[in-house]
């Protein structure tokens, strides 16, 4: 199992509909909202494949300026 985090960014005017649109894809949690248009999330995936998929899946939800990985474990959950 991996677990990926990602700083989203988008402008202040955007943030709740990005927000929004980032929980409705289903395996994106969000777990920090700034007024200045930063968004933590994270979510798992299988593979490496999976990962940049899935980045690249949040860099094109409408309105998100940018997608920047910030943590990733990869490894078993029993390690």
């Amino acid at each position: 199992m991996n677990i990926l985090s990602a700083v989203v960014k988008t402008r202040r005017e955007d943030l709740r509909g990005v927000e929004e649109a980032l929980k409705t894809l289903g395996w994106c949690e969000v777990h920090f909202v700034d007024e200045h248009g930063k968004i933590v999330v994270t979510f798992e995936c299988d593979d490496q494949k999976g990962a940049m998929e899935k980045m690249r899946a949040i860099e094109r939800v409408a309105k998100v300026v940018s997608a920047e990985l910030a943590y990733a474990y990869i490894g078993d959950v029993d390690d």
